[in-house]
């Protein structure tokens, strides 16, 4: 089976670049969009994955539910509970560190890419402490995600040949 990474990493794209207009429109309130997004993204990550004809193998199955109800717990925990530095970084760790086990789970070098780039941006981030540091990851990270969704699906599906794009 081809790697299931695409999806996931369509819906953290789309997710993270619809927060950057949502962020200018509510303002201190931002991350109520959070609590809106987090469950739809993973309501509907988990419906795609669960109605596929083929299935990943138990374990990698398993690590993937319980991967992605950790990351939804845990950023709903910080975005409810957290303030400070901590609540700024906290969800793009928690981000990084779910795409890594995603990708180790899978054997997803894309997912582990993104993980990566994620993860390295978080940190640049805060040592740098730039004016707009979130604006900076969400463009980062979202662009990263949606490069590796096309990566992954042009994997998972292939290039059509030349007769098929003239037929």
């Amino acid at each position: 089976m081809a790697t299931p990474s695409w999806f996931v990493l369509l819906c953290v794209s789309i997710s993270i670049l619809a927060w950057i207009p949502a962020s200018l429109l509510l303002g201190d309130a931002s991350h109520l969009y959070w609590y809106a997004v987090a469950p739809l993204s993973a309501l509907v990550s988990g419906w795609y994955y669960a109605t596929r004809p083929a299935q990943p193998a138990a374990w990698p199955g398993l690590v993937g539910i319980a991967t992605g109800a950790v990351m939804l717990v845990a950023v709903l925990a910080i975005v409810a509970f957290v303030r400070g530095d901590w609540a700024d970084a906290g969800p793009w760790l928690v981000l990084g560190s779910g795409l890594g086990v995603f990708a180790s789970s899978w054997r997803s070098p894309t997912l582990g890419a993104v993980a990566a780039a994620t993860l390295t941006t978080v940190a640049v981030v805060a040592v740098t402490d730039p004016a707009q540091g979130q604006a900076i990851l969400a463009l980062v990270v979202g662009v990263a995600a949606a490069l590796g969704a096309a990566v992954d699906l042009v994997r998972a599906e292939g290039l059509p040949r030349s007769a098929e794009r003239t037929a």
